[in-house]
């Protein structure tokens, strides 16, 4: 049996229907216990359709059955969504504008398998970890009481409007987070109006790079070419800019 389920699959089903015996469009929770028991006998259903679920119900990975020692870090998502309306991104598409988020002490107890397992870095696979404020600072005060006596560093998503948030800027350094990759997208204006990036407009992106190296936090930068407001030069343009920010990646 092929099944075929995640992110592609349920924004594009018409393509990958063809080419397998069981489509699985949406998130897992709410329909795993059905999809699994089906295939265990033997009868699953051509299609199973899942949700938008409370990340209470999000079970922990079973990382004691992972290949543990094949792994440069580990992995753990503690929201769902984002509430921005970037017309090129598929993460609204398929999980939705309004975040969700995983309880704080269910995210501490995965930490803390993975730090018994032997890990020191872990992904924090948040489209946008710090898109609700109130939430995002006391994940960060958790996480970095965690670590007091502990040696575990983060890396995860973040948009370019943290940086005007001072206190979240220190709290991501106290937290342990050394890296986060941003959408800068690019330099061009228009493109940025074109595609409802406003969180990068009226802004010095380079500026406001330098803000979080400047915490000690390392920038992953997201670049694209090819918006429909771009002409030829964009190629020059992204590379002179890419040379004027602190962005190694």
């Amino acid at each position: 049996k092929v099944v075929i389920g995640g992110p592609f699959a349920s924004l594009s089903p018409e393509l990958v229907r063809p080419h397998c015996d069981v489509l699985v469009r949406g998130e897992s929770e709410e329909i795993a216990a059905e999809l699994f028991a089906d295939l265990r006998a033997k009868k699953p259903k051509d299609e199973y359709l899942g949700g938008k679920p409370d990340l209470s119900k999000t079970p922990a990975p079973r990382w004691d059955l992972y290949r543990n020692d094949r792994a440069l870090l580990g992995a753990i998502q503690t929201s769902r969504g984002c509430p921005f309306e970037c017309e090129f991104c598929d993460v609204i598409q398929y999980l939705g504008r309004k975040q969700r988020h995983k309880p704080i002490a269910n995210v501490l107890d995965e930490v803390e398998t993975l730090y018994r397992l032997g890990y020191r870095h872990v992904f924090l696979a948040d489209d946008n970890l710090t898109a609700y404020r109130s939430r995002a600072k006391e994940l960060l005060q958790a996480l970095a009481w965690w670590r007091r006596d502990k040696k575990m560093n983060f890396v995860s998503q973040m948009s370019i409007d943290v940086t005007r948030d001072e206190e979240m800027l220190r709290m991501s350094a106290a937290a342990g987070i050394t890296q986060v990759f941003v959408g800068i997208e690019t330099p061009n204006v228009e493109s940025l109006k074109e595609t409802g990036k406003r969180q990068n407009l009226k802004v010095d992106l380079g500026v406001e790079v330098q803000k979080l190296v400047d915490h000690g936090i390392s920038v992953m930068g997201g670049m694209i070419v090819g918006f429909d407001a771009d002409t030829l030069d964009v190629f020059r343009a992204q590379y002179e800019f890419a040379q004027t920010t602190a962005v190694p990646m």
